[in-house]
């Protein structure tokens, strides 16, 4: 990258203004003073343009950066009236160092008119910048498929450069891309290590905008890189900047996909490329129940290298490829991207007969003759649902669930997109002393794998195993570690949340305090699930009229009434109930199995259930 690009690129975007500290800026005269004639000149030269927002200004400064004394420059090409910082005359092209005050403001004056521009630095923070070559994000915003090329430079927390060479930056994500903070994917021009994560070109800058703490995916990703899984995306906080302006605090991580450096397993895409091409040019093949291309040639092995992503029923079908199960599960192929037909032939039957085998009975696939554990891994699946239940993932069986298959087998993982855990995203994850896997199920009405397996003694056993032998201890060093963790990226979450000002509920250090209350309340629970092995029944609720469910595990024997909250906003008592499956309820008798209740919300606005149920329901 060229020094000259290097200093416009940074320069867009270490000064920048959110709300927080008062700040007034009277401009009347169309000649006076315009905030957009300052530039923040960084320690290395590089050049930032300031910007504002909501009449509130601020120098958004890089770890490596020094905020006890910023230099600013007036434009070379400022021809308006003598402008002054901190009392001192700038003249125009000219740089000045000034100190901010106690309350880390510079003052900037121009004919009578004042603006305030306070600093904020962050510190031990990697600083990743890019800029694209229209020199705006516009098109990539509009358009999550567009890519556009650019270049980019990484600087670490001390301000060494870290240099890779972009290719493109392109956006990234489902729900997270509708909001402000945008998710982006870019890709280099060759594989490059990038903090140490290993050599790759792709990698993903993930947003944490529905996470106010920014914790979450950190925490549940180092979870399950010392829970032992074969292939977890590794990742670490940068602050980025985009054609100079402040985008906030992110993860760079890898991506899920098949490589030396990622999941390490024989390359079936690779292999059917080198037979054919470019798979994208076959005919498309499409049913009721797959997507698959008229691919000429396939290679000797057809039984190994795919990776597929349990994806809901609202979005699956917008990938390249894409299958049902009988049941109406669906997933997409993430690897190959295109699957001719007889490897969709091979891969659906395949996950279908290991379905089967969680299903029946006594393990094994009538169809083939084999148990379950002759065609899934495990001692994956079972990590994988202790990872699922111990973040309290809403998302569990229902989206971004990876698999793989290698040598014979089905394994799950890696793990993938943990902002929606830990009680945040609302139901079902409000309570920390319930499972969380089954809603899915019965939303769908139909078991989901876990579900499945869970029937199974031993692999409930193998839950139980790995949870106390070798989870609990890593929850116990990470509740150990957290404050640490927390202080590491609490002058980036500032930042962070002033770029985004009134974006939030509350504040990330409140959520911060609740996420940890949250872990520490879910181990303890989960410790009298898979520790103790108490028996307990679940008891769930289910809200009319709109998509909201509350779910408790109580002791056999425990009463409605007991329950008394039903975690919908409205009482047992104040409620109108009916048993899932038939009938009104008896709120006084005893529980003894798993079950379920609809419960009316507004029954000033709805009818009662006992007036419109007809046991449909």
């Amino acid at each position: 990258m060229t020094r000259k690009k290097i200093i416009s690129l940074i320069s867009a975007g270490v000064l920048l203004v959110a709300a927080a500290v008062a700040a007034v800026v009277i401009i009347i005269d169309k000649n006076s003073f315009d905030p957009n004639d300052l530039e923040y000149v960084c320690d290395n030269g590089a050049v930032m343009s300031l910007t504002s927002v909501n009449s509130e200004t601020y120098i958004f400064v890089p770890s490596f950066a020094q905020s006890e004394t910023v230099t600013v420059r007036l434009k070379a090409t400022y021809d308006g009236l003598p402008v002054t910082v901190n009392g001192r005359k700038m003249e125009a092209g000219e740089s000045v160092k000034a100190s901010p005050d106690s309350e880390g403001k510079l003052l900037f004056e121009s004919g009578g008119n004042g603006l305030y521009v306070t600093v904020k630095a962050s510190s031990g923070m990697p600083s990743l910048f890019i800029e694209t070559d229209s020199g705006t994000m516009a098109k990539v915003d509009a358009d999550k498929e567009y890519k556009e090329a650019g270049e980019m430079e990484l600087r670490d927390a001390e301000g060494n450069s870290l240099t890779a060479e972009l290719k493109y930056i392109t956006g990234r994500g489902n729900q997270t891309w509708r909001y402000g903070k945008k998710p982006y994917n870019i890709k280099l021009e060759d594989a490059e290590d990038i903090l140490g994560m290993g050599e790759a070109e792709e990698w993903s800058l993930i947003a944490n905008y529905l996470d106010v703490s920014g914790m979450r995916n950190y925490l549940v990703y180092g979870f399950a890189q010392e829970l032992g899984f074969a292939y977890t995306p590794q990742c670490k906080y940068v602050d980025l900047w985009l054609n100079g302006s402040y985008a906030g605090q992110y993860l760079i991580m890898e991506k899920v996909e098949i490589s030396p450096e990622r999941i390490d397993i024989y390359n079936l895409e690779e292999m059917t490329e080198i037979l054919n091409g470019d798979l994208s040019r076959f005919e498309m093949i499409e049913t009721e129940f797959y997507r698959c291309y008229n691919i000429k040639n396939n290679p000797g092995n057809i039984t190994e290298g795919y990776v597929i992503e349990y994806e809901n029923e609202e979005r699956y079908n917008s990938e390249a490829s894409w299958f049902k199960l009988r049941d109406g599960t669906t997933f997409t192929v993430k690897s190959p991207k295109y699957v001719s037909a007889e490897q969709m032939a091979f891969l659906r039957a395949y996950v279908q007969s290991a379905v089967d085998a969680m299903d029946a009975e006594d393990g094994i696939d009538p169809a083939t003759g084999k148990h379950y554990s002759e065609l899934i891994d495990t001692e994956s699946f079972a990590k994988k649902y202790i990872v699922e239940e111990f973040s309290g993932n809403k998302d569990s069986e229902w989206s971004s669930q990876y698999y793989y298959i290698s040598q014979g087998k089905m394994y799950a993982g890696p793990v993938w997109d943990y902002d929606h855990t830990f009680g945040n995203g609302g139901f079902p994850c409000e309570n920390p002393e319930t499972i969380i896997t089954p809603w899915r199920s019965i939303y769908k009405e139909f078991p989901g794998w876990y579900s499945r397996l869970l029937r199974h003694e031993e692999f409930f056993d193998l839950v139980c195993e790995i949870y106390e032998n070798e989870a609990r201890p890593i929850i116990t060093r990470m509740l150990e570690d957290f404050d640490a963790l927390r202080l590491s990226i609490y002058d980036s979450s500032v930042l962070n949340e002033l770029k985004w000002y009134g974006v939030r509920e509350y504040t990330p250090d409140a959520d911060k305090d609740y996420l940890k209350d949250y872990v520490e309340k879910r181990a303890a629970f989960l410790d009298r699930l898979w520790i103790d092995r108490e028996e307990l029944v679940y008891v769930y609720f289910v809200g009319i009229g709109v998509e909201h469910y509350y779910s408790v595990m109580v002791e056999p024997g425990t009463t409605l009434a007991e329950i008394s909250d039903t975690g919908l906003g409205i009482s047992i008592e104040e409620a109108d109930i009916a048993k899932v499956g038939g009938g009104l309820a008896d709120i006084y008798a005893p529980i003894t199995e798993d079950c379920g209740f609809y419960v009316t919300l507004e029954t000033d606005v709805q009818q009662s259930i006992a007036e419109v149920w007809d046991g449909s329901l």
